[in-house]
C-alpha cells in the first residue's frame, strides 16, 4: 500500500475523491501524491480530525517542484515569497531582513538545510508558503536581534504568536485588526490553564523540543504533540468567539481568523 493508499483510507474515500482536492495538473502524479501523502499523514499525529481540505495543496507544488529543481518553481518562490516577505519584516528589522532573506533563500534550495535536504523540503503545506516562510525568517532575525542585544525581543506567547499569525499575504486585514486581534489572542491565552500556558512558553519562547519535554514529563512525544494540537483548538476557538464579539462581523472574522493558518506543527519546532 503506497502511503497516498494510506491518507485515502484514512479519511475513507477513494483515490479519485482525494485527488480532487489536488491541483488539476498533478492530479495523475504519483511522485507529488507521496509528497502530500508524508504531510498530511505527519499532520495526522498532531492531530487525527484534521481535514484533508485543510492543506495548501497548490503550495506543496511549488515545493514539490522546486525539491526537484525546477527553475520556474525556484524562481516564483524566490522572486514573488521570499522577496514579499522580506519587504515586510524589513519594517519591523530594517537592513537585517536582507540578510535574513538571503540566507533563507540560499537554505530553501540548498542540500544539506534540512537533514541533508533543501529545506523547502520541509514545508508541511498547513498553512500558506508566504506564512511559512515568513516564519522562518522572523524566527532567524529574532534569535540574532537577541544575540546582538541580549534583550528578549518577544515579551510573551501573545506578541509571537501574533508576529507569526499576521503574514505577508494579510497585509490589508493587518493594518486593519492586527491591535484587536492581538487583544483577543492575548485574552484567550491568559484564560487558559497554568499548565497549559507553561507548555506553550517552553515549546514557543523557550525553543524546548517535544521530545525534550515528553522525557521530562515521562510520555510519548505524541503525547505532547496531542496536547499542542488541542491548545491550539482551544486558542482558535476562544479567539474567533472575541473577534465576533468584537467586530459582530461574520464575515470579517473568518477573514482575520485565516491568519491562524500560520499556527500549524511547524511553530513547534525548529
Amino acid at each position: 500500500m503506497t502511503l497516498w493508499q494510506e491518507v485515502c483510507e484514512h479519511y475513507g474515500i477513494s483515490d479519485e475523491a482525494a485527488s480532487i482536492e489536488l491541483p488539476i495538473a498533478s492530479r495523475t502524479n504519483d511522485g507529488f501524491k507521496h509528497f502530500c501523502a508524508v504531510r498530511v499523514l505527519q499532520a495526522l499525529e498532531y492531530d487525527p480530525s484534521i481535514s484533508l481540505q485543510r492543506f495548501f495543496y497548490d503550495d506543496l507544488l511549488l515545493a514539490y517542484k522546486a525539491s526537484k529543481g525546477e527553475r520556474e518553481a525556484i524562481n516564483w518562490i524566490s522572486e514573488k515569497v521570499v522577496y514579499r516577505c522580506r519587504n515586510q519584516l524589513a519594517l519591523k528589522f530594517g537592513h537585517e531582513a536582507e540578510d535574513a532573506a538571503q540566507q533563507v533563500g540560499l537554505a530553501l534550495f540548498s542540500d544539506g538545510a534540512q537533514n541533508g535536504l533543501p529545506l523547502v523540503t520541509a514545508f508541511r503545506g498547513q498553512s500558506a508558503m508566504s506564512s511559512w516562510i515568513y516564519l522562518i525568517m522572523y524566527r532567524r532575525l529574532v534569535r540574532n536581534t537577541k544575540r546582538a542585544s541580549r534583550e528578549v525581543v518577544t515579551e510573551n506567547v501573545g506578541d509571537y504568536l501574533n508576529e507569526l499569525a499576521l503574514g505577508p499575504q494579510f497585509e490589508s486585514i493587518r493594518k486593519q485588526h492586527r491591535e484587536l486581534f492581538k487583544q483577543s489572542i492575548n485574552r484567550s491565552i491568559e484564560s487558559l490553564p497554568t499548565e497549559q500556558r507553561l507548555l506553550l512558553k517552553q515549546v514557543i519562547l523557550d525553543r524546548v523540543s517535544t521530545a525534550s519535554i515528553a522525557k521530562q514529563r515521562g510520555v510519548h512525544p505524541a503525547t505532547v504533540r496531542r496536547w499542542l494540537a488541542d491548545i491550539r483548538g482551544v486558542l482558535a476557538r476562544r479567539t474567533r468567539q472575541q473577534l465576533f464579539e468584537a467586530v459582530g462581523s461574520d464575515h470579517t472574522v473568518s477573514s482575520v481568523m485565516q491568519m491562524l493558518s500560520g499556527w500549524d506543527a511547524s511553530i513547534f519546532e525548529d
